[in-house]
């Protein structure tokens, strides 16, 4: 016979006791609220679709979820279908068994997440027999009532369990890929990357598999070859030490794979530069189509205002890279910004070869380095000819009417702050038109070169002083409820260039400073200039908007 349970075994199993079932209903367009003061919830959707509020979560809902709401906690249903939402509610209390120790305790259940039952039909089915017997006639009713009600929680913790050994196995492939890609270049096995993520090799290779569509070899191996790339495009190292770089100790070896992956060998590769038609750049669109190159993919805030020019070409997100929209794209390379966060360069340092530009750079500067990437340079060179050019020609026309002495603020602003931005991001305005940049700014400047930008608090507005103020209308759907938060200050409705009329506010596309918008902005100068009055007083607020 095997050894009895200790007491402290006894007391570690959970006791649960049913009080109410119901099935409840949410009319179409509707929403309800449930909230219990001192029993947990179960609530099950037995047919419809909605939306559900739980914990500052939102999640949609639909025929088989199921989650659990912990006493006195709210969670919000709305109904965004054409038919009835009908769930099952089942109320229950844990029972306290010994002083100080209230079963279920080492029972974790989750009240953060939506679970879809398989099979959902043995949830549905075991609600509504408890709905059918619900209240119980006499006291083996009861018994059995609250028997079958352990068995349905003893499902559910089965199911919990069960995806949080999933969602744990998947968080460690997740970290394991990410060590790959932060020591590619270093010898790596599948059975050292399997026993760092504590998992045996064959779970490890089927996770990974599923994860990224790639065996752990081959998916290092791409990798590698995508990293190489980058290096060649770059040009300036040996091929041996590319090789090395990119982990491969065998320069014959990494010839050999980089030919069949690529198609063709490395020194060919970086000599033809130009077959890398699918290119995507989430911020350097402008800077692409100057150069007569037209990518596949960017973001929404750098098309935005090139939609005339731009329409074919897909949006990969907002203002952040979505792995979802540029997956499909199958991209050949990707031309960056280092103004991307981390979490982005993990992303789609998976897909392609992976060009990191600089953001900061004056802006000539950035369209000759990616000239020289996509080999590009004749191009690059006929581009600024022809800006220099057409540059002199409007400087020559418009510095007559400019006196230079006459100071002009270019503002974006923020959540209770205005950033004061360097002259080298708006040369339309500093360089062509010869407005000269308030001091405050240029001290700073003079502190630091390399400044990008610089804070004021709605509270120090007045400390600015300017004869002209730009505002630059900003994507933000906040961005009216901020300007007109500014507009009620102190420092702003005193500053003289408020009171002279002094402030103009530019639509977002001169905010950009990619050789395309450059050139564009060239050509709206003489409209530019007739709202920016250089002498007596102007209009309150005028807006330029783009043509």
């Amino acid at each position: 016979m095997g050894n009895a349970p200790d007491e402290n075994t006894r007391n570690q199993f959970p006791l649960f006791v049913l009080e109410e079932v119901e099935k409840v209903c949410v009319l179409a367009k509707d929403t309800r609220r449930f909230r219990a003061e001192s029993s947990f919830s179960f609530m099950a959707v037995a047919d419809g679709q909605g939306k559900l509020w739980l914990q500052e979560n939102a999640e949609q809902i639909a025929k088989g979820a199921c989650w659990m709401v912990e006493p006195a906690t709210f969670c919000e249903i709305a109904n965004t279908g054409q038919k009835e939402l009908r769930l099952y509610r089942l109320l229950f209390r844990t029972v306290e068994r010994s002083k100080g120790n209230k079963g279920g305790e080492t029972f974790r259940f989750r009240f953060d997440h939506v679970f879809n039952m398989k099979p959902a039909h043995r949830v549905l089915v075991d609600c509504q027999a408890l709905l059918r017997r619900w209240p119980a006639e006499d006291d083996i009713e009861q018994f059995k009532m609250q028997i079958a009600f352990q068995q349905l929680l003893c499902f559910l913790l089965e199911q919990t369990r069960t995806v949080d050994a999933e969602e744990n196995s998947a968080a460690a492939i997740e970290r394991s890929i990410a060590y790959l890609h932060d020591h590619y270049a270093d010898e790596l096995t599948v059975q050292q990357l399997a026993k760092q993520a504590n998992l045996g090799v064959r779970q490890y290779t089927r996770l990974f598999k599923r994860t990224t569509g790639k065996s752990p070899i081959d998916y290092l191996t791409t990798y590698r070859i995508n990293r190489s790339k980058e290096e060649l495009l770059i040009g300036g190292e040996l091929l041996h030490t590319i090789s090395r770089n990119s982990g491969f100790k065998d320069t014959h070896y990494f010839n050999r794979r980089f030919k069949q992956i690529v198609g063709l060998p490395p020194k060919q590769y970086a000599c033809s530069r130009g077959c890398d038609t699918k290119i995507v750049t989430p911020h350097y669109v402008g800077d692409m189509l100057a150069l007569g190159v037209k990518p596949i993919g960017a973001l929404d805030i750098s098309l935005d205002s090139l939609r005339e020019i731009a329409s074919s070409i897909k949006s990969i997100g907002d203002n952040q890279v979505e792995l979802a929209r540029i997956e499909p794209l199958q991209p050949d390379l990707i031309v960056a910004s280092d103004f991307m966060v981390s979490s982005e360069f993990s992303v789609i340092s998976r897909l392609a070869p992976v060009i990191v530009v600089p953001w900061d750079e004056r802006p000539f500067e950035r369209l000759q380095r990616i000239a020289r990437v996509l080999g590009k340079e004749a191009e690059a060179n006929q581009w600024l000819e022809r800006y220099e050019l057409k540059k002199k020609v409007v400087q020559k026309r418009v510095r007559p009417l400019v006196a230079p002495e006459i100071t002009a603020a270019v503002l974006r602003i923020d959540n209770g702050k205005v950033w004061l931005h360097a002259p080298r991001f708006f040369p339309t305005v500093y360089e062509v038109l010869g407005f000269s940049a308030p001091s405050l700014l240029v001290n700073h400047v003079q502190q630091d070169e390399h400044i990008r930008r610089v804070p004021i608090d709605f509270a120090r507005f007045a400390d600015l002083q300017a004869d002209k103020l730009i505002v630059i209308r900003g994507r933000e759907q906040q961005f009216q409820e901020w300007f007109d938060e500014l507009q009620r200050t102190k420092g702003w409705k005193n500053h003289e260039a408020v009171r002279r009329g002094q402030v103009h506010v530019l639509e977002h596309r001169w905010a950009s400073y990619e050789a395309i918008t450059l050139e564009w902005q060239l050509d709206q100068v003489d409209r530019l200039l007739s709202h920016l009055p250089t002498t007596g007083v102007g209009r309150s607020c005028s807006i330029v908007k783009s043509s």
